[in-house]
Formats: C-alpha cells, structure tokens, sequence
C-alpha cells in the first residue's frame, strides 16, 4: 500500500512537470526506486525530477554536473507524523547545471569548514548557473557557497528559506583576492536568516540586479563581507551586529531596524541611499519574547500592528509575506510546492484479475 500511496502523489507532480520521476529512500520502511541520491541523479536527464523520502538517516554528499534536474524533498518541517525531513550534507553543482530547483531539503554541516560535516550547497569553479531556483530549504550551518572565480550566477529566485547560521555568496573569498563571481537579477524573497556568524552574504561586489526583499534578519554578526549595488525592500533587521557591514552603494526602501548593534540607518552609510525607512522601532511580530528565546522557524513572525504593518512599498507588511493566498505565505514555506494527498480509501476485497477501485483526495499545492 505504501508504493501505491507513494506513486499516486508522485504522479499528481508528474502531470504538471511531464518528465520522469526518480523516488529515494534510505529507509527500509519507505518503498523507492533508489536508495542513493546520487544513483536517481545519474539515471537522470534533464528535466527529470527526483523526490527525496524523509528519512532519519541523512543522504549525505551529491554532484550534479551537465544536467537541469528538480532536487525535492518532503520540506523543513512538514506537517506530516513523524514529520521527519530529507537531510543533505552537500550539493555539488558544475556546469550545465542551467534551471536546476532545489526544494524542500535540509542541509546540516559546519558553514565554515566545507570538509566538516557538509557545506550546503557549493558551485564549482569559473562556471554559469542561470534560472537556479532554491526554494523552502532549511540551511542550519551549511552554506551556499560559491568559489572565489570567475562564475557568473543569473537569474536565480532564493524563496522561503530558513537560512540558520550561515548565508549565500563567495563565502570563502579573501579581501585580497580580486577573482569573484558576477552576480546577476538574484531575488531574495521571504526568507529567514537568523544568527549568522559570517554574514548573511559575502563577496558579492560584481552585483547587478540583486534584490533583497521581505526576509527578517534578526541577531548575526556583521552581514555582508563586500556587497555592492544591492536593493533592500520591506525587510526587518532585528538587533543584528553590524547590519551596515560591508555593504556599500546600495539602495534601500521602506526597511524597518530594531536594537541593532550598529548602525540602524544603513541606508546613510557606504555610499548607500534610501527613503521610507524606518530607524529603530520595534516591528511588532506576533511572537515578542520568544524570537529572543527560542531558535525556531515556525514562530508567529506575523504584524498586525506597530509601525510595520503595511509599511511596505507594496502596501504589506515588512518582513515575512503572509499573503492568505498563493504561493509567497510563510505558514506554507515548510512543506514543498506539493499537491498534499488528504484521504486514500482502496478497496480491498478486489479479486485477483478483477478492478481495484481508489478514492483519493488531494489538496492544492500551497
């Protein structure tokens, strides 16, 4: 019964992505046509996607090279019993490698050692990534890390993730090193980065296009090892260390600052400009003491009063979107964009030869 439940759900995505699809366990109790991420990679061709069981037991170190694949697991905190996730320690993507998603997948390791437990994801040298979509992930000292070369990464959307400890770029440049990644139209959009020891980005000066909107940053030291022609919009930055760090010439609208360790008007420094902002008021999220408290992504970060509420340059709150419809809503970013089957009834007193009759409801993907 399980491969019955397990392909119906597979097949539902299917209809949509018309390629086929590769299933993975590690675990003896879920069915799968593989057990290894790397082997439903390698049978791949682009297009493909392959679906990643949770599982207690993470699935370790890929390489994706010459293939657009979609990577998707079951989310960062499904709503399921047990509610277990598909852990990754490392991504390794080279070139040819165009369009890839990444979605629904955890990722566990030390952000600042790539060969101590994983780092994330990690591109490789003087390669091309364009349409990279990394969407509901969970990135707890893991990185995404790009080399120190002469990449070039466009049109990427980085959407609903919980970013913990960690950040996006060229994480690993040197301030003397002059060979860095051109960073082209990269949207952030209703993530969540908390407690980043490195910055929430880092060596992204080679920047056209980058624009940084709805995402809470809250606690951190320093933000941005060199980051340059940067657009900030109805963001909240929650008592950082040093927000203002290492960004420069970078525009900023209707962003909220609160108990930062630092500057709370970025937007008059480094040669950067703004208006709209707000300096140093509390945003007023739902859950008050707790985000103090509590490392947690499924905290009430909503606003239904105080000085950001409805603030942003779109008329929403700042910070996380909460729109009660569609995709961009905080409250569905733990699960995947996923049909989610609700009730299987099969009957079971079908003889052999004879027709078995299934009654399945699913829900739309959110």
């Amino acid at each position: 019964m399980k491969r019955i439940i397990a392909n119906l759900c597979f097949l539902l995505f299917a209809l949509s992505l018309n390629a086929t699809i590769r299933t993975v366990s590690n675990s003896p109790a879920t069915l799968a046509q593989y057990n290894s991420v790397q082997a439903a990679i390698d049978a791949s061709a682009s297009g493909d996607t392959v679906y990643i069981h949770a599982s207690a037991i993470g699935y370790g170190e890929v390489t994706l090279i010459n293939k657009s694949l979609a990577l998707i697991g079951p989310g960062w905190s499904p709503n399921t019993n047990p509610g277990l996730k598909a852990s990754l320690h490392r991504i390794n993507i080279n070139e040819n490698c165009d369009n890839t998603i990444i979605q629904g997948l955890a990722f566990y390791g030390n952000g600042q050692n790539w060969d101590n437990g994983g780092a994330g994801i990690v591109f490789q040298w003087n390669i091309a990534v364009r349409g990279l979509k990394i969407i509901r992930n969970y990135f707890s000292n893991a990185n995404i890390d790009a080399t120190c070369s002469s990449a070039l990464f466009e049109n990427w959307l980085i959407e609903g993730n919980y970013f913990f400890a960690t950040g996006l770029g060229a994480a690993f440049c040197a301030w003397y090193q002059t060979e860095r990644p051109t960073w082209t139209n990269i949207l952030y959009i209703n993530n969540i980065f908390r407690g980043q020891y490195g910055g929430s980005f880092g060596a992204m000066g080679n920047a056209t296009g980058v624009e940084i909107t709805h995402n809470l940053f809250m606690f951190g030291n320093g933000f941005c090892s060199y980051c340059q022609n940067f657009v900030f919009t109805n963001n909240i930055f929650y008592k950082m260390n040093s927000p203002e760090q290492g960004v420069g010439n970078s525009t900023y609208l209707n962003n909220i600052t609160f108990a930062n360790n630092g500057s709370n008007a970025p937007w008059t420094v480094n040669g950067n400009t703004g208006t709209g902002n707000i300096e140093n008021l509390d945003p007023q999220m739902a859950a008050g003491v707790n985000i103090d408290n509590m490392n947690d992504p499924l905290l009430d970060y909503t606003i239904s009063a105080g000085p950001a509420n409805d603030s942003g340059t779109d008329g929403k709150d700042l910070g996380l979107l909460f729109d009660p419809t569609g995709y961009l809503n905080w409250a569905n970013s733990r699960n995947p964009k996923l049909p989610v089957v609700n009730s299987l009834l099969i009957n079971s007193t079908a003889t052999s030869g004879g027709n078995l009759e299934i009654h399945l409801k699913a829900s739309q993907a959110k």
